[in-house]
């Protein structure tokens, strides 16, 4: 029984790949809200494909993914756009910043999309932008700059100030450390879990660095949910 707590939970959720003879199958997983959970696996073992399927970017061939007890896999396109934007926090490996918008822009942009990620701030949204990019660690003196004009490790903190911007309940961390060295590694990551316990967000971090498994309490390796697509 899921507790009233439960944030995320998948049974028997399976995906093949299209033309493919490999697939993934979940028999079952639940987090709780403001759990961490590391996702490990090597290249090309489905992580990248796990987030798309709780995102709703793809809809697995069978099984059920409910996110704050809503089955996801029921509802229209539309609609789970929708929640992914209310609720969802993504961290994308190559980030996805809008290369001429400056970094207070890229942050607030979903709070532009959504009204609730909006409403949740206890500040305006241009200060609570300056605020997380404070606490990122971000020099004001490149809170104006183009996206271009920073570092690739500022250009992700960016990324992830925009992801925790609003409270999501969950953030989606897609190997966004993959591009940098341990030390900054190692920074970057202890910044993103310190912000989103403080904002109870739940995380659910994949990559192929076992380095990072020590950070966090749930570790769940992909390769035990690949099984032969039927």
């Amino acid at each position: 029984m899921k507790k009233p707590s439960t944030i995320l939970s998948l049974s028997n959720v399976q995906y093949s790949w299209p033309g493919q003879q490999q697939g993934l199958l979940i028999p079952e997983m639940t987090l709780d809200r403001g759990e961490h959970c590391f996702i490990r696996g090597p290249s090309g073992s489905g992580k990248s494909t796990f987030l798309s399927l709780l995102a709703g970017l793809v809809t697995p061939k069978a099984g059920t993914i409910e996110l704050l007890t809503q089955d996801v896999t029921k509802q229209s396109r539309r609609h789970r756009d929708r929640f992914r934007a209310d609720h969802m926090g993504i961290i994308f490996q190559q980030f996805n910043l809008v290369p001429y918008l400056n970094a207070i822009d890229n942050v607030l942009l979903p709070c532009r999309f959504s009204s609730l990620r909006r409403d949740r701030l206890a500040a305006p949204a241009a200060e609570s932008a300056r605020d997380v990019l404070e606490a990122l660690d971000i020099p004001r003196t490149h809170w104006y700059s183009k996206i271009g004009e920073l570092s690739v490790g500022q250009q992700q903190r960016v990324a992830a100030a925009r992801a925790l911007l609003g409270a999501p309940e969950i953030v989606l961390a897609d190997e966004p450390t993959s591009a940098l060295d341990e030390n900054n590694r190692d920074r970057f990551l202890n910044l993103l879990l310190r912000l989103a316990e403080e904002k109870n967000s739940t995380v659910l971090f994949v990559s192929h660095d076992q380095n990072l498994a020590s950070q966090f309490p749930r570790n769940q390796d992909i390769t035990d949910w690949m099984e032969p697509a039927a």
